[in-house]
């Protein structure tokens, strides 16, 4: 279960306790109050106090993408410098070899988006700059060119070290983490076996359908609807759209190839086309599953041109409950 749906699928849970809190009593009476007040309500609490760090989670992400973008933004003043540098080794203003610089290691830290690497190999290259700042000023690269390689660096820095600190905030909660979500999944568990041993003992079949994990989950995180989807169907051939398709949904065809295609329900895949629905050309067919031609598990179109492709956007819409 994602981190995400704890709470909720614990409030899920609590609702249909207080729902069926005096049936369950009678069955259990450990689930008596105050075992809600004092035991559950205080653990799905820090549930919910753990929540609070997801937006800090994503401003972490965030801040990732931003210190990337600003490290980057050196490449180009790098390029510059570089080129000053060889023609400063030219006229011997610079006595020092190219890689005394270290720019190698820096666009390393850029390029693998490394800050540490970024950081400690402008540590070194900065004092090699000023050493040798008069000689580059002659060739254009002043003072003010390299303060502003100084404030870029200085920007990406302090977006990590403000990213460090909200890590340990978090990483700070990670092992009480794990041992909060735990402890609070586990009571939820229990109260929803409980739930479900005390319907199938009265046999209160609606409640055995909604007290199971999996009922549970659905109904905090609903399945999305099915997108339409193009398909295709080879010259004188069928294929399956769906299997065992519900009886309340409703198939959606609109035909996009000028032939014949057909459609049909049939209770075997190999069974041969017969009085199956015609589709007209770019005209939207709509249909309850109940109302198709044929009868059988499995709903098949059939292209009925000898020559030519088919191409069918399909849609099967679920109704809302």
């Amino acid at each position: 279960m994602k981190f995400q749906l704890v709470l909720p699928f614990s409030l899920a849970t609590k609702a249909l306790f207080d729902a069926n809190y005096n049936a369950l009593i009678a069955f259990d009476d450990s689930f008596k109050n105050p075992y809600a007040q004092n035991i559950w309500k205080p653990i799905i609490d820090d549930v919910s106090h753990l929540v609070g760090t997801l937006p800090k989670m994503n401003q972490n992400k965030e801040d990732t993408k931003i210190r990337n973008q600003v490290m980057r933004t050196m490449t180009a003043p790098l390029a510059v410098l570089e080129y000053k540098i060889n023609a400063c080794i030219e006229d011997n203003t610079i006595t020092v070899n190219l890689a005394a610089f270290g720019l190698s290691s820096l666009r390393k830290g850029i390029n693998k988006q490394q800050i540490n690497l970024f950081h400690t190999s402008f540590d070194a290259t900065l004092p090699v700059i000023q050493a040798n700042q008069t000689a580059l000023a002659a060739k254009g690269f002043t003072l003010a060119k390299t303060m502003a390689l100084t404030a870029i660096h200085d920007q990406a820095w302090s977006i990590q070290q403000e990213k460090i600190a909200l890590k340990e905030n978090i990483s700070d909660l990670s092992i009480e983490n794990q041992i909060i979500l735990n402890k609070c999944l586990d009571e939820d568990y229990r109260v929803i076996n409980a739930l479900f041993a005390m319907a199938e003992a009265t046999s209160n079949k609606p409640l055995m359908l909604r007290a199971t994990r999996p009922a549970i989950l659905s109904s905090i995180s609903p399945k999305q609807p099915r997108k339409p989807r193009n398909r295709t169907i080879k010259p004188a051939s069928s294929i399956i759209i769906f299997t065992h398709p519900a009886a309340k949904d409703i198939i959606q065809l609109t035909l996009k190839s000028n032939l014949k295609l057909a459609v049909l329900r049939t209770p075997l895949k190999t069974t041969p086309f017969a009085d199956g629905t015609l589709l007209a050309h770019n005209t939207l067919y709509e249909s309850k599953i109940t109302d198709l031609p044929g009868s059988g598990p499995y709903l098949r179109l059939f292209n009925l041109d000898h020559n030519r492709t088919a191409t069918v956007l399909i849609h099967l819409v679920s109704p809302s409950k």
